[in-house]
């Protein structure tokens, strides 16, 4: 697209990033059914399936989004291990979730105490990411039990100055952290909220005959590689989010296998 009058060259390679790095989260999730799903027909096609995740993670490794990288590692180790133990591969998805969502405080705590030597060392993604959890850390302790708000992050309007770059918002849109951002909004009701529905999930998924086994080891590493991506990029009421997480969700009940539900 040609240039509009004034826009900066600066910004438009930012957005083109930005652009880039939402291609391949819809990768990293999608990645999960679609490789399991050739697994599954065997033959030719596990070397298809060995051929996606080498090229999806070479995708994610060149284009610098470190998050989906990590989240592609992450799935293909939850994804081993529910190969021989589906169950426990699956509770542990939805575990980290809930860790991720306890441990959201803890982090921006964390953010707030590094040292400004520190996040100068960082890229400048990750140094505003750091700057954005920090912020966010007094803002939960003004309304800890409610929370300021359904989508109140939008509100917060102050700016601030990073590697010569006035009037930077200390919160674009979201936190990039789907468990900063429910302690933000709907605090520590809205936490307790978010246990429970992932811990009936958990229960639902690994009731016997819920789940055939290519089916379990497919959600438990669609869960992880959410659960990153979520904990490192995104908001949680990004609507074309959920609509590619649902998608992949969708593409596991395409699988099938007998069922053989492990320990």
């Amino acid at each position: 697209n040609p240039f509009k009058d004034g826009e900066e060259f600066a910004k438009r390679t930012a957005d083109t990033i930005q652009n880039i790095g939402h291609g391949n989260s819809v990768l990293a999730i999608m990645f999960v059914p679609t490789a399991l799903l050739a697994w599954m027909r065997g033959g030719k096609w596990r070397l298809f399936a060995c051929n996606l995740a080498a090229l999806v993670l070479f995708t994610t490794y060149i284009s610098g989004t470190a998050a989906n990288l990590v989240a592609v590692i992450a799935a293909c180790l939850i994804m081993i291990i529910g190969y021989f133990w589906p169950k426990i591969a699956l509770h542990l998805s939805f575990l980290v979730a809930g860790i991720v969502v306890t441990a959201a405080p803890i982090l921006a705590f964390t953010a707030s105490r590094l040292t400004p030597a520190f996040k100068a060392k960082l890229p400048f993604s990750w140094e505003e990411r750091v700057e954005n959890w920090s912020y966010l850390y007094d803002r939960i302790f003004e309304k800890p039990v409610f929370g300021h708000g359904f989508d109140a992050v939008r509100t917060f309007t102050e700016t601030h100055t990073i590697r010569g770059f006035p009037d930077r918002a200390y919160v674009s849109l979201h936190p990039h952290n789907a468990g900063l951002h429910i302690w933000v909004e709907l605090g520590f009701v809205g936490a307790v909220m978010v246990y429970f529905a992932l811990y009936l999930g958990a229960k639902h998924l690994t009731q016997p005959g819920r789940l055939n086994h290519g089916q379990m080891v497919a959600t438990a590493g669609l869960v992880m590689s959410a659960t990153v991506i979520s904990s490192l990029s995104y908001g949680v009421w990004q609507d074309w989010w959920w609509a590619t997480v649902i998608l992949g969700a969708s593409v596991i009940s395409l699988i099938r296998t007998a069922p053989r539900v492990g320990k």
